[in-house]
């Protein structure tokens, strides 16, 4: 066969060959088009007869050649609008160069101590960072201490300067930094008081007040079936002491019944009655619960009261137990006569001592030879105290129950929690309790060791709305105690406001306190 002269069909193992030595993947639609013939390599006017020339110009190339072509031999600048921010071209023609900014960012720096616990803090300082936060130990010398400054520098001894140096204790990432807060740091105080919803009490708290207030003991069981309460007596101690809706009246029958003897020295634990005058014990014991009118029952609370008082003032209390029970029952004798003006109508005490001079036929009497070991200055505290605020002593109950409502108010507390911790000498913020409408039968009586409540009585008479503030001027734990007393004081329930609330004074270097976790 010529070598010039080009074969009618072309060879059918050329296009099979070609096809599986390439190493570009061609489309289906080049496949159907594609009728390449066959030339000699040694011939290259063969060339030409298979792909005759065209005027107008070369032969265009496969769309698949052509794009790789593009690709590999065409290069397009970025476009300016496409640069980063950062980069800038310089204006006088020069080479350009890369001014970026730097990766790390300083944001602030501030001294602050590291508190180990309440009594011991170190000097720290910190560099926080875009993305780092430096713990550093302060190097201290004479020329950094804080001397004569202001106030506001004086708070800590360190005061940076250009010859500062600081011993890096830490290095952390802020992605692997968590950040805590007190509750009391979380609580908004911009809260409304629209906003704020009463709580409903617990249907089976509400179920154990009701039966509370007919059958004590059937309500302790009560709980203790539902498992509430542990069949012992710390448990049930708590629970009475805690609960500020039970009745007072039946309260005060059922921790004066002997067999509940272990409930009763349990409940008196609770007052923290260490370095408690006698007369704010006793106050705080009878607006918990109403004194029996039964003698032997009431002589019973009062001694064992009298004695866990004398144990825990025993360091500083220089006469027998003895005495601090004819101490207290000759306080209960001033109190009636100042108060209720001796009448068994209205003091419980003053009914139950009749009840025993008619039964006994013996006059209970009060000699003041009996008063030979208590210090003089005692005694006057005591009656100072009873002349200018009376003791709760009188009758549990309602003077105008026929217009008791059906349903009992709920006493609405904001904020809804209540502060637990207080910085020694600075009032609380502002604690706002509220009722439905005014009512001259309630007030809340405010009681607390070391603690100092302004206003300590809340009056509903004329509004419906009373706020105090709690300032704290002793360190370490207390408690605050929120008393309702009146005529209409059994209508209202609580479940927001708490018989008794543990406070943490702390000194002033804890006020602003956050903790972090890495």
């Amino acid at each position: 066969m010529s070598p010039h002269q080009v074969p009618e069909s072309p060879k059918p193992e050329e296009p099979k060959e070609r096809q599986e030595d390439s190493d570009i993947e061609l489309s289906d639609e080049e496949e159907e088009d594609d009728d390449d013939g066959v030339f000699d390599l040694r011939d290259p006017a063969s060339y030409n007869s298979i792909y005759p020339p065209r005027e107008e110009g070369p032969s265009p190339l496969r769309p698949s050649f052509a794009k790789l072509k593009h690709l590999l031999t065409t290069y397009t600048p970025p476009q300016e609008e496409e640069l980063p921010p950062q980069i800038q071209q310089p204006s006088d023609g020069k080479k350009s160069r890369l001014e970026r900014p730097p990766p790390r960012q300083h944001l602030l720096q501030s001294p602050v101590f590291q508190v180990v616990n309440a009594n011991t803090v170190k000097d720290r300082y910190l560099f926080l960072f875009n993305d780092l936060l430096i713990i550093c130990k302060p190097i201290m010398d004479e020329n950094i201490i804080v001397g004569d400054h202001s106030a506001k520098e004086a708070r800590y001894r360190f005061r940076p300067n250009e010859s500062s140096l600081f011993q890096v204790k830490n290095i952390v990432e802020l992605s692997k930094l968590t950040l805590y807060l007190s509750r009391d740091d979380q609580l908004k105080p911009s809260v409304s008081m629209a906003a704020a919803t009463p709580r409903k009490m617990h249907p089976l708290l509400a179920s154990a007040l009701r039966k509370f207030e007919t059958n004590p003991d059937a309500a302790i069981a009560y709980l203790v079936e539902k498992q509430v309460l542990a069949n012992e007596p710390l448990s049930i101690a708590n629970f009475l002491f805690k609960t500020p809706d039970l009745c007072r009246r039946q309260l005060g029958y059922f921790l004066a019944d002997s067999k509940n003897n272990d409930i009763y020295d349990a409940f008196l634990d609770c007052f923290r009655m260490v370095v408690l005058r006698l007369d704010e014990a006793l106050r705080i014991l009878l607006m918990t619960l109403r004194l029996p009118s039964n003698w032997e029952e009431l002589e019973y609370v009062i001694e064992r009261f009298s004695k866990k008082w004398h144990d825990a003032n025993q360091n500083v209390v220089k006469f027998h137990e003895d005495m601090v029970v004819k101490v207290v029952v000759a306080m209960l004798f001033l109190n009636a006569e100042c108060w209720y003006d001796a009448s068994s109508e209205l003091d419980v005490f003053w009914s139950a001592r009749e009840h025993k001079e008619r039964r006994d036929r013996q006059r209970l009497t009060r000699r003041a030879s009996m008063y030979m070991l208590v210090p003089v200055e005692f005694l006057r505290d005591m009656y100072n105290s009873i002349v200018k605020e009376r003791l709760e002593t009188g009758w549990d109950k309602d003077v105008e129950a026929g217009d008791a409502p059906e349903q009992d108010t709920i006493i609405t507390v904001t904020p809804h929690r209540f502060p637990t911790r207080l910085t020694k000498g600075v009032p609380s913020a502002p604690i706002t309790i509220s009722i439905a409408a005014p009512d001259p039968g309630l007030q809340i009586k405010l009681r607390g060791q070391d603690l100092v409540c302004n206003p300590n009585v809340l009056d509903f008479s004329h509004s419906c709305i009373q706020t105090f503030t709690v300032t704290g001027n002793t360190l370490g734990r207390t408690s605050l105690m929120f008393i309702k007393s009146g005529s209409h004081a059994s209508r209202y329930v609580s479940p927001t406001l708490p018989r008794t609330k543990s406070i943490v004074v702390e000194r002033p270097f804890m006020r602003y306190t956050f903790q972090i976790a890495f």
